[in-house]
This record gives structure tokens, C-alpha cells and sequence, in this order.
């Protein structure tokens, strides 16, 4: 029995790999084949991230072998892209292995990692892998100490610009977190300036001051929507009304809302209306 490690297709279908069962999560477009294939090979991760979804997860390593009975089951959907995610995928000495199995399959392959891991293995897998998506979260050394437990943007930092002289692709996250809010700009203008090919930001935004929240996050969806190098996604919240201590929020995508602990609450897909205790929510992620 394989537990917790899923393979995700975005916009098609989910593949649990505990119960060999199948969800269409595509919304009002079945795809006849799926776009892009997530598997997470891992749980385990380097990082102790305050915001991290996988935090209360026991850690946990797919296999090879429990990759190629995974890997099997989709020889028909012929996906396009695959992203090797995790936790920390680059935890798995095997990633380099089924990279290669992946790339058999002339499909293109991103690794989503903390950066942490690429310096000790980049030659076993350099040769695999087209896109980096390196989540840096912020450049501010305090502040990514406080969010992500530990003190190792400097390795990040210099993982990522091996990866930059040796002419490899990276697409750097940054996180709309209420602390970098004020920052985030700067962040992006001199990843830009490194030669990061593309600069993307997830939006982490608070309960407790939302409104503020919004405002100085649209004004950077504002600055770079025609800017082919940055992606800053939209709020996907069409409304938040209050009553009696309750939220209604109404979705204008998919948007997870965590607990003080960071504890998922719910996710909240387009249109949806869901009715939530105030108290209970302290913040909001697009996904």
C-alpha cells in the first residue's frame, strides 16, 4: 500500500495511488488526455515552512517501484508535462531515476523544489530536467528565516544561479505574504535583473488585515500584467460578507483557507459559496 503520494493531472483528473481511484477535476471541460502530470515523491521536505500545507504530514518516500506500478497506470494518458514535486522531491535519491523513465517518454520535466538538494545532485539530474521551479519565497534572509524555519536562502540562492550559468531554465516563487508585501516589488525587480526566467508570486494573505492585503496586491497584478516574465495570479474571492461571526465567501477560483495552525479549513473552488466560523480563518492562498 502506497500512502499519502498522489499523482495530480492538472485540469483532467486525480490519481490516488492508496485506493486506484480517479476523480475528474477538470470543471466544465473533460480533456480527452491530460495536460500535466504532478507526482509527489515525497512528503519528507528540508524546510519547516509556517504556511506549508504538508507540515502535519508524516514523512513518507515513494519508491521506484511503487513509481513504475504509478507511472504504468497513466501509459495512456500521454501528458505533456510532468512536474516531480514533493515535500522536497530531491529528498527521493531515486528522482533522478524516474526522470529518466519520464523522459523515455519524450514528455518535459519540471522540478519543484526548495532549491535545497540541487548543488549534491544537479549532475545526476541536469541532464533530465527542462524547468526549474524554485520556490525562494522571499530575499530577505529574516524574514525567510522566520517563514521557512530554518536560515538557507544563501544555499538556495547559490543553487539557483548554478543552475542560471549553466543556461538552465528557473522559474523563481515568491510569496505575497503580509510581512513582504511592502518588499515584494524589489524582490521581483532583482530576480529579474539575475536573469530568472520567469518570477512568479503566490498570494498567502491574511485574515486579519485582507483589505490591506488586496490593495497592495493588486497594485503589483496591476504593474506586471503585461509583463510575459512575471505571473501574479489573480485573487480568486469574488466576495467576503460577515454575519453574526461567520465569513461567506464566494470563490472566483480555487482558493485554500488555513487555520491559525495551518491547518487546511476548506478549499474553495469558483462560484462556491461556503459559510466559515471568523475565528477559525487566518489565512487564504490562491492555488
Amino acid at each position: 500500500m502506497i500512502r499519502r503520494n498522489k499523482i495530480v493531472i492538472a485540469n483532467s483528473i486525480q490519481y490516488n495511488i492508496d485506493t486506484d481511484s480517479y476523480r475528474w477535476i477538470s470543471g466544465s471541460k473533460i480533456l480527452k488526455q491530460p495536460l500535466t502530470l504532478y507526482i509527489n515523491t515525497t512528503n519528507e521536505c528540508n524546510l519547516k515552512c509556517s504556511y506549508c500545507y504538508n507540515r502535519y504530514r508524516k514523512a513518507n518516500v515513494m519508491q521506484y517501484a511503487e513509481f513504475k506500478r504509478a507511472w504504468k497506470s497513466t501509459k495512456n494518458w500521454h501528458p505533456i508535462r510532468v512536474v516531480l514535486t514533493g515535500g522536497e522531491p530531491l529528498k527521493s535519491s531515486d528522482v533522478p531515476r524516474m526522470a529518466k523513465r519520464i523522459r523515455e517518454n519524450q514528455c518535459s520535466i519540471t522540478l519543484a523544489t526548495s532549491g535545497l538538494g540541487i548543488e549534491r545532485m544537479y549532475t545526476e539530474i541536469c541532464r533530465y530536467i527542462d524547468w526549474y521551479d524554485v520556490s525562494i519565497t522571499t530575499l530577505d534572509e529574516k524574514a525567510y528565516k522566520n517563514l521557512r524555519g530554518a536560515n538557507r536562502l544563501n544555499e538556495v540562492l547559490k543553487a539557483c544561479r548554478i543552475l542560471l550559468e549553466n543556461d538552465r531554465r528557473v522559474k523563481a516563487s515568491l510569496m505575497a505574504h503580509p510581512i513582504l508585501l511592502d518588499r515584494l516589488d524589489k524582490d521581483i525587480q532583482k530576480l529579474l535583473d539575475s536573469g530568472y526566467n520567469i518570477v512568479k508570486v503566490q498570494s498567502y494573505l491574511t485574515q486579519k488585515k485582507f483589505r490591506y492585503n488586496i490593495e497592495k496586491y493588486n497594485e503589483l497584478i496591476q504593474k506586471y500584467k503585461e509583463n510575459k516574465r512575471v505571473i501574479v495570479p489573480n485573487i480568486p474571492i469574488r466576495k467576503i460578507e460577515r454575519d453574526n461571526g461567520y465569513l461567506y465567501l464566494q470563490g472566483g477560483g480555487e482558493l485554500v483557507v488555513y487555520d491559525g495552525a495551518g491547518k487546511t479549513l476548506r478549499i474553495v473552488g469558483e462560484n462556491d459559496i461556503v459559510k466559515i466560523a471568523e475565528k477559525q480563518v487566518k489565512m487564504y492562498r490562491v492555488i
